[in-house]
């Protein structure tokens, strides 16, 4: 089996003849779809309906991933992924990460099964308002309103089955406020986050978050640069190249007395860290709220285990 890679919607047009013909119609034969995006999804100014306008964002999104290199994140075990979706959250106020990554997409290992749902790639934002409100090239509204905090965080999440076919538009999206998001995190500790949008987004939404906070409590020493080692599925004409790797690799093996054993799958728990002290020297420059540590993991037989060394 391979590791899927995230499919963008010119991707996915180059996969068929039809929608090859079509990109050298706009862009000539070397010509830079990229640069003609707005030509080849017809995408207006002011569209005239939600799904024109979320096809609008969601290729907007798609190139601001492209124009940074295109990070990409692999998950190196099934297990990492079901632990981070069960995740625990200890915080007083508003939910707060820092991301590795304004965008970039992730890759789960082959046959990740969790909830009954398979999930295998998807691309992710998480950014402030302002900086959402500059990429979507428009004033970014929340529950209909503009008057919004421009340095609050919010997460955008589009698994890759979303498409554009003349005549039909599907866009497999979630969005999210996090201020307004914080007590949801909270209170669905090993359960689902609220019903918008498909079993799958909701899912991949937990673990995206939960991925930062892992980052974090690691300092960072868990995303490595590079690829896994298993095979890739590459999207047609890109090679790895095309892509910024970097692997999520779990935690080390936990130490219980004389003997070593691996905790295969674990439940963290995480605190996270407000206070100004945890926000000076090398920390300094990071954004209030956003570092969290270990609280405790706890394995199959029960067995809980600090992480705070």
């Amino acid at each position: 089996m391979k590791y899927p890679i995230y499919k963008t919607q010119i991707d996915q047009l180059k996969s068929t003849n039809t929608g090859r013909k079509y990109i050298r119609s706009i862009c000539g034969k070397k010509g830079n779809p990229n640069k003609h995006i707005e030509e080849i999804f017809e995408l207006s100014s002011q569209p005239n309906t939600s799904q024109e306008a979320s096809i609008g964002r969601l290729v907007l999104q798609e190139n601001h991933w492209v124009d940074n290199a295109s990070p990409v994140i692999f998950f190196d075990s099934k297990s990492l992924a079901k632990s981070l979706y069960k995740a625990k959250f200890d915080f007083e106020n508003n939910f707060n990460v820092a991301p590795p990554f304004k965008t970039f997409s992730i890759s789960f290992a082959p046959n990740t099964v969790i909830n009954d749902v398979e999930v295998k790639t998807a691309l992710i934002s998480i950014m402030t308002v302002k900086e959402f409100s500059e990429m979507y090239k428009e004033p970014l509204t929340i529950n209909g309103s503009s008057q919004i905090d421009p340095d609050e965080l919010c997460i955008t999440v589009n698994c890759d089955r979303s498409t554009k076919t003349k005549g039909q538009h599907w866009i497999n999206s979630f969005f999210a406020y996090l201020p307004d998001y914080s007590e949801t995190i909270k209170k669905t500790h090993l359960t689902n986050l609220p019903s918008q949008g498909s079993e799958e987004l909701r899912i991949i939404t937990k673990i995206a978050l939960s991925l930062c906070v892992y980052h974090s409590a690691t300092d960072l020493k868990k995303l490595i640069d590079g690829y896994p080692k298993s095979a890739l599925s590459l999207p047609k004409d890109k090679n790895k190249v095309s892509y910024t790797a970097s692997v999520l690799h779990s935690s080390q093996k936990t130490k219980t007395g004389k003997s070593e054993r691996k905790v295969n799958h674990r439940i963290p728990h995480y605190r996270n860290l407000r206070a100004k002290r945890f926000y000076q020297n090398k920390y300094k420059n990071m954004r209030p709220g956003t570092r969290w540590v270990f609280v405790k993991e706890v394995d199959p037989n029960g067995s809980m285990n600090t992480l705070l060394t």
